[in-house]
C-alpha cells in the first residue's frame, strides 16, 4: 500500500512521462497493483446479480492487464510480470487489518443497500473480495500473447523487495508500480500510475533529497523516515504522519531507535507510543534490507543483500525464508497456487528452461548481465495527467440524504452515522466480551480496555486510564466548576456526558423492558442491574472487612462508610449534625421543615413528615392493610410510561414470565456443567451463578462482570462475560 502521503511529501507526481520514451528498455511491472485496481474498478461499473452480489471480475481485470502489457510491448520494451507470492510473516498483523477491513465493507455494502444506495454498496463490496488463484494462470496466459517479449515472475513473497532486487542489480531498467515503497527497497527508476496510453509520472530516486531539502542524504535516513511515518510492516505512532517523520529524524542526534523515539516524546509528548515499538520497528527495517527475493539468473532462492553474520536466518524469518531450488522454480514460474499448495493448470516445466526461453530474458543460462546502467532523457516531455485517463464515476452524489429524518450530509461515512442513530444496528463486536459497538471506531476504542496499558495518567492524583478521553472526563472531577447545566432543572454537572446520562431522568418513556417480568426502564443499565439483582439474584460487591455483600457497587460504598469508618461528611446546613450517607441527610433534612405530605388513607388526620414514619404507622394500627400499602407504595415509586406517541402494550405477567418457565433440553456439555439435562432459564442462570459465586470468578475490576474458567469458556466460548446477559451466551445449547 505505500506510506500514506508520500506522493505529495516527496514530489512523485510532477513529471508525467510516456513509456514510448524508454524504447529497448527492460520492464519489471508491479502487476498485482494493475489486477487491484483493475479489479476495484471493474466492480464499481459492473451490474449486480439478483442476490445482490457481484459477478467474476477475473476477465475484465485481466482484460485491462494486457492493455498496459500491450502498451509497453509497443513501446519496444521488454516486461517481466512480478507478482506478489507467499504472505510475508511481517506482514501477519497487516494481512489480518484488511481481512478486518473487508468484513467492515460488508457490513457497509449491507447498510448502503438498506438505505436504497447500490452505487455505494457497489464500491464497498468491491472492497470486500479477494482476487481469485485463478488470476496467476490469467496472468501467464498474458505472457504467452507475446512471446519473446513479456515473461510471468512469481515472487518468493512480496513483489515490492523481487522488484527491488532487479531494480538494484541491474536487471531492469525501469519499474512500473503504483506503489511509492518502490522507493524504500532501492529501486533508481520508476514510472508511477502509468495508465493504458502510456503515460505515467516519472521519479528517480536522486530527486529525494531535493524534495526533503536534505543536503545529507543517506538512504538509511529516508528509510528510518519512511518507516516511522507508518508502513505495512509496523504499527504507527498515533499523530506521526510523514511530514512529522521528517521533523523527527532531522532532529535526532542519531538513526538509533532509542534516540528517536527520544526525539518523539520530546517533540510531540501526547504521541502514545505502542509497546514493543522498538522491536517491531528494527524488525521493518531488516525486512526492506533483507526480504527473501529470487536470484533469477541462479533460479535460487536468498536475500536482497547479504545479511551480517549476528542476523541468522532464523531471526530473520519474519522477512521472508529461503526456499529449495525446486520450491522457488514452483514458485517463479507460477506452477503451483500459493494458497492452497496444489499445482496449477497451466504448469511449466522447470527442466528445459532454455528452450522455452529466448538468451535476452534472464531464466535464460545464456543471458549476459547487462553492465551499463540505461540512461533517459525525459526533459522537455510534456503529457496530460495520467488520471486523465482513470474512469472514475464522475456521477456520485455530493448530497446524501437521510430517510429516516430531513438532514443531509456531504459524505456517506456520515450519514451511515446517523443511520446508526436511527437503527441501533451495531454490527461490530467484541471477540472478547461480546460487546456490540455502532461504530469500528467505538470497537477500536473499547479494545484497548482488554489490552490493560493505561497510558493516560492523571498529573494530579496518579489514577492511570486507558484512553485520552477517559482522562479528559476525570480531570473534571479536580475542578469545582460545573459549567453543563440541564435545560430542563436547575442541575449542573461537571462534564457533557455526565449532563447526557441526567437527562435521560427527564424522559417519560422506558424504552428498555424486561424480559422476565413487567417492569420497564429509562436506562440499559438500570435493566441490566434489574436483570441481575432481582431475577439471577447476584449479589457481586463483597466487603472485604466483614461477610456482607450488596446488590451495586454503591451499596457497598454505603456500607463501608456507615460502618466500616468513623468518617460522617455530610453535614446538616441548619444544626450541623454530621451523616455518614446522603441518605441519613435527606431523611433528616425532614425535621426542619413543616411540611408533612404523607398521609394515611384510613386516618386521614395522620400525617407525617417521612414516608417511613407512615410505613411504621401502617405497620402498627393497619398490620392487615399493610401488604396492600406497601404494593401501592411500590406501584407509586415507578410510574407508567408515557410519551407523546401511543405506548406500547405490556406483555401479560403470563407471558412475559413463560420463557423464565420453560424446561429446555440441555446439550450434553451445559448438562455436564449444570447437573441436569432439563431446566428451565431462571434455573441455568442462578446455577451458572452459583459457580461464578462458588469459584469466585468474578472481574476484579467490574463486578459485573465474570471470567469464566476453562469448562465455563467451553460452554459460553467466551472469556469474559456480562453476568446479566449470560443466558444470551447459551442459545446453541438448548433445545
Amino acid at each position: 500500500m505505500g506510506v500514506p502521503r508520500a506522493f505529495p511529501h516527496l514530489k512523485m507526481r510532477q513529471r508525467p512521462v510516456n513509456i514510448s520514451n524508454f524504447k529497448g528498455s527492460t520492464i519489471a511491472l508491479d502487476v498485482m497493483g494493475y489486477v487491484v485496481k483493475g479489479h476495484y474498478r471493474m466492480m464499481k461499473t459492473s451490474g449486480l446479480a439478483d442476490d445482490n452480489t457481484l459477478p467474476d471480475s477475473t476477465p475484465g481485470v485481466i482484460s485491462s492487464v494486457e492493455d498496459i502489457v500491450r502498451t509497453i510491448v509497443a513501446a519496444g520494451c521488454v516486461v517481466y510480470l512480478v507478482a506478489d507470492g507467499k504472505k510475508l510473516p511481517k506482514k501477519a498483523k497487516e494481512h489480518a487489518a484488511r481481512a478486518k477491513k473487508r468484513e467492515n465493507d460488508l457490513v457497509m455494502a449491507e447498510s448502503c443497500f438498506q438505505l436504497g444506495l447500490k452505487k455505494e454498496a457497489k464500491k464497498y463490496l468491491a472492497r470486500s473480495t479477494v482476487i481469485s488463484p485463478a488470476t496467476v494462470d490469467s496472468l501467464k496466459g498474458i505472457a504467452a500473447k507475446f512471446p519473446g517479449k513479456c515473461f510471468y515472475f512469481g515472487a518468493l513473497f512480496e513483489a515490492d523487495s523481487q522488484l527491488g532486487y532487479l531494480a538494484q542489480n541491474n536487471l531492469c531498467d525501469l519499474v512500473i508500480s503504483h506503489d511509492s515503497d518502490m522507493l524504500l527497497f532501492g529501486c533508481p527508476k520508476v514510472l508511477f500510475t502509468m495508465n493504458t496510453k502510456g503515460w505515467g509520472f516519472y521519479y528517480e530516486a536522486v530527486d529525494i533529497p531535493t524534495a526533503l531539502g536534505w543536503k545529507k542524504y543517506s538512504y538509511e535516513k529516508f528509510l528510518k523516515m519512511m518507516i516511522l511515518a507508518k508502513c505495512d510492516y509496523v504499527k504507527n505512532i498515533a499523530g506521526i504522519g510523514i511530514a512529522r517523520a521528517q521533523k523527527i529524524i532531522e532532529s535526532s542526534p542519531d538513526l538509533s531507535i532509542t534516540s528517536i523515539l527520544k526525539t518523539v516524546t520530546t517533540l510531540f509528548p501526547d504521541s502514545g507510543i505502542p509497546d514493543d515499538y522498538a522491536t517491531e520497528f528494527d524488525e521493518a527495517y531488516f525486512t526492506y534490507l533483507y526480504s527473501a527475493i529470487v536470484d533469477p539468473m541462479k533460479m535460487e532462492s536468498t536475500r536482497i543483500s547479504p545479511p551480517p553474520l549476528d542476523l541468522t536466518e532464523e531471526y530473520l524469518s519474519f522477512a521472508g525464508y529461503v526456499h529449495s531450488r525446486e520450491q522457488t522454480l514452483d514458485i517463479v514460474l507460477g506452477n503451483i497456487y500459493l494458497d492452497s499448495g496444489r499445482p496449477s493448470r497451466n504448469v511449466t516445466d522447470p527442466s528445459n528452461l532454455d528452450e522455452l526461453f529466448p538468451p535476452e530474458c534472464f531464466f535464460n543460462s545464456m543471458y549476459e548481465h547487462k553492465k551499463e546502467v540505461l540512461e533517459f532523457d525525459v526533459d522537455g516531455w510534456e503529457g496530460p495527467s495520467p488520471n486523465e485517463d482513470d474512469d472514475e464515476d464522475d456521477e456520485r452524489p455530493k448530497k446524501f440524504d437521510c430517510v429516516e429524518c430531513d438532514k443531509t450530509f456531504d459524505c456517506l461515512s456520515r450519514l451511515l452515522y446517523q443511520t446508526v442513530t436511527h437503527t441501533n444496528l451495531k454490527a461490530f463486536s467484541c471477540h472478547l466480551c461480546k460487546r456490540t459497538f455502532g461504530y469500528r471506531q467505538t470497537l477500536e476504542l473499547h479494545m484497548r480496555i482488554h489490552g490493560g496499558v493505561r497510558k493516560s495518567k492523571c498529573d494530579i492524583c496518579g489514577l492511570t486510564f486507558t484512553r485520552q478521553d477517559i482522562l479528559t472526563n476525570h480531570m473534571a472531577a479536580h475542578n469545582e466548576a460545573r459549567p453543563f447545566q440541564c435545560d430542563q432543572c436547575p442541575k449542573t454537572f461537571k462534564t457533557n456526558s455526565c449532563l447526557h446520562q441526567h437527562k435521560e431522568v427527564h424522559l417519560q418513556v422506558r424504552r428498555y423492558q424486561c424480559e422476565n417480568c413487567d417492569l420497564s426502564f429509562k436506562r440499559i443499565r438500570e435493566l441490566e442491574s434489574h436483570k441481575s439483582t432481582v431475577h439471577y439474584k447476584a449479589r457481586p460487591f463483597k466487603c472485604d472487612k466483614c461477610e456482607k455483600d450488596f446488590t451495586r457497587k454503591d451499596y457497598l460504598e454505603q456500607h463501608c462508610l456507615a460502618i466500616h469508618t468513623s468518617e460522617r461528611p455530610f453535614v446538616c446546613e441548619i444544626c450541623n449534625k454530621t451523616f455518614n450517607d446522603s441518605a441519613g441527610l435527606r431523611k433528616h433534612a425532614a425535621v426542619h421543615s413543616e411540611a408533612k405530605p404523607f398521609r394515611c388513607d384510613i386516618c386521614p388526620n395522620m400525617t407525617y413528615k417521612r414516608s417511613d414514619h407512615l410505613t411504621r404507622h401502617m405497620k402498627d394500627t393497619h398490620p392487615a392493610k399493610l401488604e396492600e400499602f406497601m404494593a401501592k407504595k411500590k406501584k407509586a415509586k415507578r410510574p407508567p410510561a408515557t410519551s407523546t406517541e401511543e405506548p406500547k402494550k405490556k406483555k401479560p405477567l403470563e407471558s412475559t414470565s413463560k420463557a423464565n418457565i420453560k424446561i429446555h433440553k440441555l446439550s450434553p456439555q451445559l448438562a455436564k456443567l449444570v447437573g441436569q439435562s432439563m431446566m428451565s432459564q431462571i434455573d441455568i442462570v442462578n446455577k451458572i451463578n452459583d459457580i461464578v459465586e462458588e469459584k469466585q470468578l468474578y472481574d476484579p475490576n467490574n463486578h459485573l462482570y465474570a471470567f469464566g474458567d476453562q469448562d465455563l469458556v467451553n460452554v459460553l466460548g467466551v472469556l469474559r462475560f456480562k453476568i446479566a446477559n449470560v443466558f444470551n451466551l447459551l442459545n446453541r445449547h438448548l433445545e
